[in-house]
């Protein structure tokens, strides 16, 4: 159960900024940091979580609130 919760947490995090990605500028859907993001969501839904820790895990949930936060002041308004 650990392990589902750990990716289901990670597909969050890595769902959100992939979205976020395309939506700040759509034209960049085939960049290559857009790409490497869609590969790390494939290899999320179908690789074996047991080398990432729940640390690994809470830092990336980290850096995705931040990024979220430091994009809520562009559009507060």
């Amino acid at each position: 159960m650990d392990r589902e919760r750990r990716k289901i947490r990670l597909s969050s995090c890595i769902k959100t900024i992939v979205e976020v990605h395309a939506q700040l500028d759509p034209r960049q859907r085939d960049s290559v940091l857009y790409r490497k993001f869609l590969k790390l969501q494939a290899a999320l839904e179908s690789g074996d979580l047991d080398d990432i820790s729940e640390t690994d895990v809470l830092e990336i949930e980290k850096t995705t609130n931040r990024l979220l936060q430091e994009l809520g002041l562009f559009y507060s308004e």
